[in-house]
Formats: C-alpha cells, sequence, structure tokens
C-alpha cells in the first residue's frame, strides 16, 4: 500500500462466487484518462486502486486484516469519447455500469458470497418499492480528525417508491435507463445495490439528493449481458465458468480463470475442458 491514507469513493458488490463485482462507473470516472494514443482509456499516474473486503460486520473501531485490501485485477465497462476543439479528449460516461475483477481475501470450498441479479424478468412500475444499500457518507471527515482518521463505513439501507421511469435515450448525454425514486441515498452509496421485493438486484444506486435518487437498471437494455459476462442470462443463478472433467464425465473443477483450469487438467492428464453454466449453490450444472 502507498504511504499515503486511502481515499473511500463508493460502494461495489459481488455478483459472481470468483471476482465479478459491480460499482457506478462514475464513481472512477476521473481517476482515468485516454493513453497517448486517445484510444484507451488507462489510470491516472500516481493512483492506486484497491477495494476493502470485509467478509463480516462489527459495531465500533474495528481493525482491518492486510489481506482485506485487496487488489484489482481487471476493470471493465462501455464508455466513449467527447472530444471538444477547445480541450483535449476525456472519457464519457455512456452506461453508468463498471465491472470490478476482485479476488477475495478469504477463499471458501463454497465459494464467496455473492447478490443475484435480475435481467430481464424485472420491469419497474411507478409506486413500486425498491431498497438500495450502500456506505453512506464514506470517510467524510465529521470530526476534523484530518489525515490519521480512520476510515469510517457504515452500511446504510434506504427504501422508497418510483416515482419517474426513463427508458433508454441516445439523445440523452446520460443515455442508460434509470428509475428515479423517492428516498435520500446520500453520498458514498453510489454503486450499491438496489433491489426489488423478490430479493433480487435489478439496478445501481447512480444518484441521490434530499428529495429523490436515481439508479440506472439492468433491464431494458442489453448493456449489462456486454459487461456482465459470467452471468447466465438465460439460467438465473447460474454463471459461465471453465469446467474440466474425468474420462467418466464427472466434473472435477471449475473457475473463471481459463489458465489455472487449463494448468490443472494439464497436471491430472485430463481433456475434457469446456465452458459451462452453473449454479454454484446446487452444483447443477450445463454444458455449452
Amino acid at each position: 500500500m502507498p504511504d499515503k491514507r486511502p481515499i473511500g469513493l463508493g460502494t461495489a458488490f459481488r455478483i459472481d462466487s470468483w471476482s465479478r463485482c459491480i460499482t457506478a462507473f462514475h464513481i472512477g470516472e476521473d481517476l482515468f484518462q485516454l493513453d497517448d494514443h486517445e484510444a484507451e482509456p488507462i489510470l491516472k499516474k500516481n493512483i492506486n486502486l484497491a477495494a476493502l473486503d470485509i467478509s463480516k460486520l462489527g459495531y465500533g473501531c474495528l481493525s482491518v486484516p492486510k489481506n482485506a485490501w485487496r487488489p484489482l485485477s481487471g476493470l471493465y465497462s462501455l464508455c466513449g469519447k467527447e472530444c471538444s476543439p477547445i480541450a483535449p479528449p476525456r472519457i464519457l460516461n455512456r452506461t453508468e455500469l463498471m465491472v470490478l475483477r476482485i479476488q477475495p481475501a478469504q477463499q471458501s470450498s463454497t465459494g464467496s458470497p455473492f447478490l443475484p441479479v435480475d435481467f430481464h424478468r424485472w420491469t419497474p412500475s411507478k409506486g413500486e418499492e425498491v431498497m438500495a444499500l450502500g456506505y453512506a457518507g464514506i470517510d467524510q471527515d465529521q470530526y476534523d480528525l484530518g489525515e490519521n482518521r480512520p476510515i469510517r463505513a457504515h452500511l446504510y439501507g434506504s427504501v422508497g417508491r418510483i416515482i419517474d421511469i426513463e427508458r433508454v435515450d441516445f439523445d440523452r448525454v446520460r443515455l442508460w435507463p434509470f428509475i428515479r425514486v423517492e428516498a435520500k441515498w446520500p453520498g458514498g452509496m453510489s454503486g450499491g445495490p438496489v433491489f426489488n421485493k423478490l430479493g433480487h438486484v435489478i439496478g445501481v444506486v447512480s444518484t441521490g439528493n434530499e428529495d429523490s435518487s436515481t439508479a440506472v437498471l439492468f433491464s431494458g437494455w442489453d448493456v449489462p449481458q456486454q459487461i456482465f459476462g459470467s452471468i447466465d442470462p438465460v439460467n438465473p443463478g447460474f454463471f459461465y465458468c471453465y469446467g474440466v472433467f474425468e474420462e467418466t464425465g464427472e466434473l472435477v473443477l471449475c473457475g473463471q480463470d481459463e489458465n489455472e483450469i487449463k494448468e490443472f487438467a494439464r497436471s491430472r492428464g485430463l481433456v475434457d475442458q469446456c465452458i459451462i453454466s452453473i449454479n454454484p449453490i446446487t452444483h447443477d450444472y450445463v454444458r455449452r
């Protein structure tokens, strides 16, 4: 870790048992710039990104294990480029969704806990209640303690009714579909999950103020399917990963690291490998 104190930016959450997490694009938008060829986004100099992965909740001032600070092994989104005759080209937020690859601090035989997402089965309606979770007011210096203050992270939940629904609109700067909710979702909650009454995540916290807040939706467009990758959109609760099989056809190992699976198969002389869709809870799977 760098010598300088880490700065809390927002909320992210796991969407599969391996490494994929979701957050809001605008949280990290100012941390990136276009490369020298103005073609690809790159992290700005002197910036290091890490996630604080705490498996348990607690009260008071808690010690943080060293392995709780997790490096980002990957980051993916779809974005645009804004060109101006009076300013350098800059990255343009076009989806408000960002995928982070974060390996869990603690490996488990049952996989890391994750939140179930709903791409298509749920559609919003005015008056319906949704609930958002996130770290409201994360890292605020409420007591003027300066750089020596601990990171404050209080998990906050807020329920509100949908008061407006906006579909995809390519003529709009914020083209993504979103709902406006009669609820206060303070800063720090950005990137947090938004649930329907079935307990499925249907969107991500985007903006918030005193009277209303917004969430970018998963339904109503195909961008989540393009960038979430591991989630099987046809079989709820199933995820795409690589699998290796015994000669008898029994699944021996599966995971999302293709090189790891190939090395495991090579070391044991196994040749039957393919992409599968698997439910990590029931262990049911389908070959693709």
